[in-house]
């Protein structure tokens, strides 16, 4: 079943420390993360998100979850 209506929104945080502080030899985890969201717009109904860093790919991972039927 699709839901209709649906709002797409991201949201920025960061793990451990912002990019403007890593260091060469720290993980490449760390640094900036987004969480991509969906949600039923007149019910608030949470749909799907996906995290990583703000590359095509990530929003990309997220868009397959949603249109998944």
């Amino acid at each position: 079943m699709r839901a209709a209506d649906c709002e797409m929104d991201e949201i920025w945080c960061f793990f451990k420390k912002k990019n403007k502080n890593l260091q060469m030899n720290d993980p490449k985890e760390y640094g900036d993360c987004w969480i991509y969201t969906s949600f039923k717009r007149e019910s608030g109904l949470f749909i799907a998100f996906q995290t990583g860093k703000r590359i095509e790919r990530t929003c990309a991972d997220m868009l397959n979850l949603f249109f998944t039927e």
